[in-house]
């Protein structure tokens, strides 16, 4: 998406942006249903309060994340060194603090949430905070692309790759029986149906859409991978940790790899090849006028 936004593909009416966004929300569910999930299934007390504990988490987060963005605000982060590093390294380790601050008192949920609602703040301060500072909305912009550009290298360059390590790291391929890995794309063939009609529905209200773009739409959904990689081996972690059965935790990690590497590829290349042909090129338009 973020290249999307470089070549000005459905950029006119944010298209990347709304894909984007969208997709935030989509983790934030998921990571908190299976979080309550895995809270039920491996529960050692009250199953009340295990539900009580979602609605607490999901505040704590939350909160946590706009009250930290804010107080980076008061405190003004300029200094002599470089703006963007300055602001790249207060939230690199903020994240990581609430990542693992919420995970060691038992509130996993509330440590994503609470990175993401972080980043998303602290983006729209930071801007208001450019603006205040009379820089002109080329540096406002550039300073926002060069902060997204460093996360872009520290992810794809070392914890991407240590990610899929792991969780490769936790399969066994020669245990798998040919039933068992057809039942399980026939689950991901049917999850990815009814994703793509929820998704087409979504958007098919919205009058501002061309036909064409509903169906781009449409198209950005099918690839899933990076929450997939990092929640797939939690039960089969616990599992081992509780000295419980891994029959269910097994399948459950490996349909998440299926998951990645059925649809993470071929998501990416009908991305590729569709948005040159359903999106509205902004900075070709303005090119042709001019």
């Amino acid at each position: 998406m973020i290249q999307l936004q470089e070549t000005g593909l459905g950029v006119q009416k944010n298209i990347p942006g709304f894909v984007i966004a969208s997709s935030c929300i989509d983790n934030i569910i998921a990571i908190t249903g299976h979080s309550l999930m895995i809270g039920i299934v491996f529960n050692k007390g009250e199953v009340w309060w295990t539900l009580v504990q979602c609605p607490l988490q999901i505040l704590a987060g939350v909160l946590f994340g706009i009250l930290v963005a804010f107080f980076l605000n008061i405190i003004r982060l300029d200094h002599k060194i470089s703006k963007v590093s300055l602001r790249f390294t207060v939230l690199f380790l903020v994240a990581m603090i609430a990542a693992l601050g919420f995970k060691k008192i038992n509130f996993a949920t509330a440590g994503p949430l609470a990175v993401l609602t972080l980043v998303i703040v602290s983006k729209i301060v930071w801007q208001r905070v450019d603006e205040y500072q009379d820089l002109d909305k080329e540096n406002i912009l550039l300073n926002v692309k060069n902060l997204d550009d460093l996360f872009s290298k520290i992810w794809s360059i070392i914890f991407l790759p240590l990610l899929f390590c792991l969780i490769g790291n936790e399969i066994d391929f020669g245990k798998l029986s040919p039933k068992t890995l057809g039942l399980q794309l026939a689950v991901l063939a049917v999850a990815i149906v009814f994703r793509l009609m929820a998704s087409f529905v979504s958007v098919y209200f919205d009058k501002n859409l061309c036909f064409r773009e509903k169906i781009f739409f449409c198209i950005t959904w099918i690839p899933k991978a990076t929450v997939q990689a990092a929640v797939g081996s939690i039960a089969l972690d616990l599992a081992k940790l509780y000295q419980l059965p891994t029959q269910i935790p097994t399948d459950i990690l490996n349909i998440a790899v299926l998951s990645i590497v059925a649809t993470a590829p071929v998501g990416t290349i009908l991305i590729s090849l569709s948005a040159s042909k359903l999106l509205h090129n902004e900075q070709s338009s303005a090119r042709s006028s001019a």
